[in-house]
């Protein structure tokens, strides 16, 4: 048993520790690290160089160092070991989570290749993907398997005790996804229904999504299997711009702290099955954005559970919601999942671009009726969706004021605005949702600046805008028209807050 120590980091007595390597040059990366039981060990005379030896089967250096639960020691000879490649530590404990003193350390090379032992008469190869496989075999290629010790993703990232007494350390492990990709024809062919994606540990056996199988997968689905590092990327690629989807991410956890599972369908209005499940779906999208998503309690949509319906505002700028564990039952099969109202989820679209540049709908408000001229109001909302209207220039009704609308489908508002506004200086309010600190916009509304009273469609009163010293700028409302100063209501707005992004009161 090596006494070493777990908990807050404390200094413990040197022991032993060997790196195997795969030529004389000892170099890195190594193919495993061993911390041995020798408590009298030969320390090299420069760490950072060792001293490469061989026994004519394998090229090993050793050295004297101080490990520390968690996965380093204190020389750094196990980092420097694999450089920037991935790799595994896997700890024993005498009693993990109740008494945590380290027996063993063992640290591998995360691939899936066939690796020699230090003697050369047996290996070891890992398996990665859901679950992380080490198998040992007693002989030389990995042909007879002697022993075996898997871990569940799960325990990984929360460095959570594994059966037999293990922890299993991950480092310089780049994020991955496992992709299914679901049809609901034997061909697997055109746009998958779903797309679901769930982290694994590796991605160096999946192949490329074109050159997966078709293989069926129950629930009269079939699917096709494949590995990713980018999920959103992934998503876009198969399902395209300009063709709106839904992102459901589920976590087992409340907050959607850390995502479990991700499904992407589009709105199709058609009835789904689930894989792996008893459960069915139906996502529709009307025309206002506003999603529609219905759960079953069976496989042909007839026995439904309850819809949730989300605004274009709420899928564009997400909030998580805590979630019956009940309809997430594929996760709950990955993962364990604590209690029945302890899942969370969070719903927002794809295929669009909900960026500073995201499709808006622009609404052009003219007093002239050829539309011609600088417009008296620009009126801008994000849209999932937007197509230009026709004819292109229509009157407003409006009671008594004459004013006619174009419209447009654009996205920078200050550009536009730049560029419909040839001759006139101009003001741009962003407006946002009450109590979200300017984090949920509402609407962009341009206002030409030019010291003219005009009606604003958008407002409902009659505003007249001022530039005035320096930056600052004073906008007059009037409740009645023509605009008359008995009824003005006046408010200036230092030049603290104009072209600065700072928020007003």
């Amino acid at each position: 048993m090596l006494p070493l120590c777990s908990g807050p980091p404390a200094a413990v007595e040197s022991h032993t520790i060997v790196a195997l390597y795969e030529d004389s040059s000892c170099s890195a990366p190594a193919v495993s690290v061993a911390l041995t039981s020798e408590m009298v060990c030969i320390p090299q005379t420069d760490h950072y160089d060792p001293v490469c030896t061989s026994d004519g089967e394998s090229y090993t250096a050793s050295d004297c160092t101080k490990y520390y639960s968690g996965g380093w020691d204190n020389l750094g000879i196990i980092s420097n070991a694999f450089g920037s490649l991935p790799y595994l530590v896997v700890e024993k404990f005498v009693w993990c989570g109740l008494v945590d003193t380290v027996m063993d350390v063992m640290v591998y090379r995360l691939d899936e290749n066939c690796y020699l032992n230090a003697a050369g008469n047996a290996s070891h190869k890992l398996t990665l993907g859901r679950k992380l496989t080490i198998t040992t075999y007693a002989d030389a290629n990995c042909m007879n398997a002697a022993s075996e010790v898997t871990a569940d993703r799960s325990t990984i990232p929360s460095k959570g005790c594994s059966a037999g007494d293990m922890k299993f350390l991950l480092f310089n492990a780049i994020p991955v996804f496992s992709v299914l990709a679901v049809y609901e024809d034997s061909t697997c062919s055109g746009t998958p229904s779903q797309l679901i994606f769930a982290p694994a540990i590796g991605c160096h056996d999946s192949p490329a999504i074109a050159n997966a199988p078709c293989k069926n997968i129950g629930n009269s689905l079939f699917a096709l299997s494949s590995c990713t590092q980018d999920y959103s990327a992934f998503g876009a690629s198969v399902f395209g711009t300009g063709n709106p989807y839904v992102i459901e991410e589920a976590s087992s956890q409340s907050g959607c702290g850390k995502i479990g599972l991700v499904t992407m369908y589009p709105p199709d209005d058609t009835c789904h099955n689930k894989p792996h499940s008893v459960y069915s779906f139906r996502a529709t999208m009307d025309t206002d954005d506003t999603l529609f998503l219905t759960m079953f309690t069976d496989l042909d949509c007839t026995g439904k559970d309850g819809t949730t319906t989300l605004s274009r505002d709420e899928l564009m700028l997400p909030t998580c919601s805590m979630e019956e564990c009940f309809f997430l039952d594929y996760l709950c099969s990955l993962e364990n999942c604590d209690w029945w109202w302890g899942c969370s989820r969070k719903l927002s679209i794809g295929g669009i671009n909900i960026g500073a540049n995201a499709i808006k709908s622009a609404v052009m408000v003219f007093n002239e009726s050829s539309c011609a001229n600088d417009p008296v109001q620009i009126i801008a909302k994000n849209q999932l969706t937007c197509s230009p209207q026709t004819p292109t220039c229509t009157e407003l009704s409006i009671g008594s004021n004459g004013m006619y609308q174009d419209r447009a489908c654009i996205g920078d508002v200050a550009a536009f605005a730049e560029s419909r506004f040839t001759s006139s200086p101009y003001l741009i309010i962003e407006k946002y949702k009450d109590g979200t600190y300017c984090g949920k916009e509402k609407e962009t509304v341009v206002y030409k600046a030019d010291g003219t009273c005009y009606y604003s469609y958008i407002d409902g009163v009659s505003v007249r805008i001022l530039p005035s010293f320096g930056n600052s700028v004073t906008i007059i409302k009037y409740q009645t028209t023509p605009c008359s100063d008995s009824d003005a209501e006046i408010v200036a707005i230092g030049s603290t807050y104009v072209n600065t992004r700072k928020n007003t009161p």
